[in-house]
């Protein structure tokens, strides 16, 4: 009885439910492109890339007030630039719904972890802490949304 209980428990552990489906993996080129963002109603667009250590630059060209504005991402600090002047803070002075700052650590996380998958709709998605990543087939990022705002990228 017990090799009998022991079977079907090895049996329910093997054919167990799992993520089904293809995965797709995250081209990484496709994180240095044009981006247009909406957030809590104001409209963004800039150019970003992302080096081999995972680090980001985003440009600002829209609105004018902060064209060639810029933010530097790394793990755990954030440089701005305007003017010709730098400025260097701790990730942590930004406050954790600074949009900028949340895409940076979602597509971080999309770089670092890949696995894009369909969603139930079909969609190729990677969500993390409340923001989901779209891509296309090939793995080249399309959006994200976020509680606040969306972004779109390859313009």
């Amino acid at each position: 009885m017990k090799r009998l209980l022991c079977a079907i428990l090895l049996m329910c552990m093997l054919c167990s439910c799992t993520r089904g489906g293809k995965t797709y993996n995250l081209n990484f080129e496709s994180l240095s492109t044009k981006f247009h963002a909406k957030i809590d109603g104001t409209e963004y667009e800039g150019y970003m890339t992302f080096d081999p250590n995972f680090n980001m630059v985003m440009n600002m060209t829209y609105p004018d007030i902060i064209k060639e504005f810029t933010f530097a991402f790394t793990g755990d600090t954030v440089t701005t630039t305007f003017d010709n002047v730098n400025d260097t803070y701790s990730a942590l002075d930004f406050p954790n719904d600074f949009a900028f700052r949340e895409i940076y650590n979602a597509l971080r996380q999309c770089a670092v972890n890949g696995g894009f998958s369909k969603n139930s709709d079909g969609a190729i998605e990677y969500t993390s802490e409340g923001i989901t990543v779209v891509a296309d087939e090939k793995g080249n990022i399309t959006s994200a949304s976020l509680k606040n705002g969306f972004f779109i990228f390859g313009l």
